[in-house]
């Protein structure tokens, strides 16, 4: 099957030819009207498959949309549960380390990497995503602030530590 571009340059000469035979002897053959006929309906299926195929890709594009949500999802849940288990070995190990054939845990010690808000209804506004809810806050803003030596109330930085797992 020819491509469209083929197609409409056959198309053109066809009509040209159309044309030449119209001003020669005033009518056009039947098999210059059936090659046309021909053309143009090889036209119309290209155009028709072209479409087919935009319709089959927005599906596959709207199904990898759909899979990458269902694995953004599964991603937060096994990154949340990733910190959970780290700060239970935390807890466990009380800042002890861990060393054996398969894994080595440490600590790496941040000073002023906390950020802690003692109360969140002190807090200016500028610092607040929603002034009423006690979890929308900019806490990176707030750090940020703190650590450039301005003053916030409700919040302060304290020093932490980082668990290292390899």
């Amino acid at each position: 099957m020819a491509k469209l571009y083929e197609i409409n340059e056959n198309i053109a000469a066809l009509m040209a030819q159309m044309e030449a035979a119209m001003e020669e002897n005033g009518e056009i053959s039947d098999s210059l009207l059936e090659q046309f006929n021909t053309l143009q309906l090889e036209k119309s299926e290209k155009l028709e498959n072209i479409a087919c195929f935009i319709k089959e890709l927005k599906y596959d594009s709207d199904a990898l949309a759909e899979e990458k949500k269902k694995l953004d999802a599964r991603k937060k849940s096994v990154d949340r549960r990733i910190e959970w288990l780290k700060q239970y070995l935390d807890t466990a190990l009380e800042g002890e380390k861990l060393k054996s054939a398969r894994v080595s845990v440490s600590y790496r010690n941040v000073e002023n990497g906390k950020t802690v808000i003692d109360d969140w209804t002190q807090l200016p506004y500028q610092y607040r995503k929603e002034p009423t809810s006690e979890s929308d806050f900019k806490k990176t803003e707030i750090g940020a602030a703190l650590k450039d030596g301005l003053l916030v109330p409700g919040a302060h930085l304290e020093d932490s530590h980082s668990i290292i797992i390899k």
